[in-house]
């Protein structure tokens, strides 16, 4: 499971290295992930003609997760400035 989102956190980080510098901007990216998950949810328990199946929860909860990982990367490592747009982010 751990290493299904470290797996995602690599693949996101280079798909977009760029990652918001303001932690507002990093915030709505977490947000998004959320709602994405949340309209899976809905979809699994009250539409089931939508076809959604627990792997693609799980897909949704794993891309979440490694978006607030990349959240913790930045703030971590004092990328976040307000002043600025965009930092580089690199995950080994």
């Amino acid at each position: 499971m751990i290493e299904d989102i470290l797996s995602e956190v690599r693949r996101a980080a280079r798909k977009f290295p760029e990652w918001p510098t303001n932690p507002f901007h990093a915030n709505d990216i977490i947000g998004e992930e959320q709602g994405e998950l949340t309209k899976a949810l809905v979809q699994w328990v009250g539409e089931r003609e939508k076809g959604v199946t627990e792997k693609d929860i799980r897909e949704e909860a794993v891309q979440l997760a490694a978006m607030t990982i990349r959240f913790i990367i930045s703030l971590d490592a004092g990328a976040y400035d307000i002043t600025a747009k965009w930092h580089t982010q690199e995950f080994q």
